[in-house]
């Protein structure tokens, strides 16, 4: 109740002083209690009741490592919204190729025939005389023989003779002079390169050796092996088909004497050693030192094969001396391709050799192709002479070398084959022989066709000749690893 509402009542008069009760200081104390008691219970919840002086105990701080910030920072969103995702989309697929598959291993393909000693006797010179012309012919002794050898991409010849002029009388054994037709009847037969350092270049002397040279380059034909000239190369790379073919050629000079040397028997100076490639009994270190400059040189030089023709061996044997088989083995060792010899008049062994410096390496050697083509046989030797070989000096050995450049750049030796040749020496009515050079085999089988009234002779030859080669051409063949994917 307010005072204006007791302002119009009467007022009491009280006897004695009365005090009245302290209403406002009462209820502020009380105001105050609940407020301090309130203040307390919050700090006891809390956990900041105690000590007045205490001060709250600084916090440790964290130190993370340092990170280089993001290029860019992935846009903030509420924590409390789903995040919003990118729409999930196929990743691009690339459309599949074919795989890139080698190019197809190809090869380039020569061949290479080589046939035995083609040597002119008396008889055979005087039976291609023509009296009407005053000329020789020799062809009529390839008639038989010729297409087999222009087969060939490359024929080759061991050519044991000399040449002479017309004013020089022609002789044959022991010294050798032919007249130069006989090179109308060889390049018409299908040779193309001469082997000429054999025991018979140096019959007719250096006029001999330079003449025959010269003559074979008036023929258009290539040579091996001797020179014209002292700066003219003996050696070399022949080109055939865009194989080059790295050739060589030896002789044995057959002397036994390593400081007075001969050859054939003939005393030859130091100056005209120079012409022909020779070699001595005596002196194999410095062969073999020769040999492996020139094969050094061939290979530096891009050959991709090496052949080498050497002269050797002994007369009418049919197995070779260790000395052959010594040199064979050497060459082998120096990185020879193909060994192909001549001088014994008879067929020789074929051998498979193995290098011992490269195991990956094999060589295959014909020790002896025999004749081609000479006036020795049965009815001319005596058997004793021969050591009971005098019919082998008729026959002869051809060797034709499948040769493949391959695309990978590798090139060797992929085939080996071989045909038997027989001569046919027959006396016509002017009393003279004439001379044929047959294919064995296939005058066996058609005796007619070559002018024979039996096969007697040449199925003889096949079998003499297949007897004593033996199988080492099969051999060679049959261990042949061509390029992956190409069959042999």
């Amino acid at each position: 109740m307010n005072r204006n509402q007791n302002a119009n009542k009467k007022t009491v008069k009280r006897s004695g002083r009365k005090k009245t009760f302290p209403y406002v200081p009462v209820v502020l104390l009380i105001a105050l209690l609940i407020f301090l008691g309130t203040l307390i219970y919050v700090m006891a919840k809390t956990g900041r009741f105690g000590d007045p002086n205490e001060t709250e105990a600084p916090t440790e701080e964290i130190t993370l490592p340092q990170t280089d910030p993001p290029a860019t920072l992935p846009p903030e969103t509420d924590p409390q919204t789903e995040p919003i995702t990118e729409p999930v989309t196929e990743p691009e697929t690339v459309p599949e190729t074919e795989p890139e598959t080698e190019p197809p291993v190809t090869y380039e393909e020569i061949t290479v025939s080589t046939a035995g000693d083609l040597m002119f006797h008396m008889p055979q010179v005087n039976t291609a005389y023509r009296a009407d012309t005053g000329t020789y012919d020799f062809t009529d002794v390839f008639q038989y023989i010729g297409k087999e050898m222009s087969a060939a991409d490359l024929a080759i010849l061991n050519f044991e003779t000399t040449l002479g002029d017309p004013a020089y009388p022609y002789q044959s054994y022991p010294t050798f002079v032919s007249p130069d037709s006989v090179l109308d009847a060889v390049k018409g037969a299908g040779f193309d390169l001469m082997l000429y350092a054999n025991n018979h270049t140096y019959d007719n002397g250096l006029y001999g050796v330079q003449r025959t040279v010269s003559k074979f380059k008036e023929y258009g034909l290539s040579w091996l092996g001797a020179r014209e000239k002292p700066e003219d190369p003996t050696y070399g790379i022949v080109e055939v088909g865009g194989v080059k073919l790295g050739m060589i050629n030896f002789a044995h000079d057959l002397g036994w004497d390593a400081v007075n040397r001969t050859i054939n028997g003939i005393p030859i100076s130091a100056n005209d050693l120079q012409y022909i490639d020779l070699f001595n009994r005596y002196l194999h270190e410095a062969f073999y030192a020769e040999a492996e400059s020139r094969i050094s040189a061939l290979k530096e030089n891009g050959a991709d094969l090496v052949l080498f023709f050497i002269h050797w061996g002994d007369e009418y044997y049919i197995t070779p001396n260790d000395e052959q088989k010594e040199i064979a083995q050497k060459l082998c060792d120096l990185g020879v391709d193909a060994i192909i010899g001549s001088h014994p008049h008879v067929v020789q062994p074929v051998e498979v050799l193995n290098s011992t410096v490269d195991p990956e390496r094999k060589t295959i050697c014909f020790y002896s192709l025999g004749n081609y083509v000479s006036n020795q046989c049965r009815e001319t030797l005596s058997s004793d002479y021969c050591h009971g070989n005098n019919k082998n000096t008729e026959m002869g050995l051809t060797v034709t070398l499948t040769i493949r450049k391959y695309s990978t750049g590798e090139c060797m030796i992929s085939g080996v084959d071989t045909m038997t040749t027989w001569v046919h020496r027959y006396l016509c009515a002017d009393g003279f022989f004439d001379y044929r050079i047959l294919p064995a085999e296939k005058a066996a089988k058609d005796p007619s066709a070559y002018g024979l009234d039996n096969d007697y002779y040449p199925a003889e030859a096949v079998a003499t000749v297949n007897g004593v080669i033996g199988n080492a051409v099969e051999v060679f063949n049959s261990s042949l690893l061509l390029p992956e994917g190409i069959a042999a």
